[in-house]
Order: structure tokens, then C-alpha cells, then sequence
């Protein structure tokens, strides 16, 4: 997820790029795709119980989702409102910072 987010937003920061590649897109997709199938009937990316695995993948997770939204991807998308809905201080800690990188992003792409 890591390597997602800084192909797709390092080029955009420093760059100066106004458009995404196709590729870059489609590896986003990608990750959403396994991430997908990871969850596979489990709540949560490591089990059953919320986990730092947890806390680690949804910053990148709703930064990526300003390019490529989860509407293919249902468990994912799931997961992100119960990560939202459970993880202590989430509000406080990472939905201003998700609004400020998808108006900064959002006003230049649109959506895959």
C-alpha cells in the first residue's frame, strides 16, 4: 500500500504532474483487489479482532481511495466504516487529514 501511495502521489507533489498513468491506477487496483480477498470472511486484516495491522493499512487505504473509490470493492469499503466506527480516536486523528488530501488531490483527478 505504501508503494501505491508514493508512485501515485510523489510524482503529483514534486513533479508537478496533473495526471495519474494508467498503471499507477490499475496498481491501485490491484491492492484493492487483494486487500478484497485478504478480508476474505474475517472483520478485520489480521482475524477477527482489531489489530495494529488495522491502524497501519487505513491511512493508505482512504488516501488511495481519492483515485480509485471501492465501489468494486464491498468488504473493503466495509472495512474502512468499521476501522471509521472502532478504532479509537480515528475521528481525531485521521478524517480532517483525509479531507485536506482529497481536496488537495479530488480537485485534480477525477475518479477511476
Amino acid at each position: 500500500m505504501l508503494q501505491a501511495n508514493a508512485r501515485t502521489q510523489a510524482p503529483i507533489l514534486y513533479k508537478g504532474v496533473t495526471e495519474i498513468p494508467q498503471d499507477r491506477i490499475d496498481f491501485i487496483k490491484q491492492n484493492f483487489e487483494f486487500l478484497e480477498i485478504f478480508l476474505g470472511n474475517s472483520d478485520w486484516m489480521a482475524g477477527n479482532t482489531l489489530t495494529l495491522a488495522d491502524t497501519s493499512i487505513i491511512a493508505s487505504v482512504t488516501s488511495l481511495m481519492v483515485f480509485v473509490p471501492l465501489d468494486q470493492y464491498p468488504k473493503l469499503a466495509a472495512w474502512v466504516k468499521r476501522c471509521e466506527d472502532k478504532i479509537p480516536g480515528y475521528a481525531k486523528a485521521n478524517t480532517a487529514g483525509v479531507k485536506i488530501f482529497h481536496n488537495l488531490f479530488g480537485k485534480f483527478f477525477s475518479k477511476a
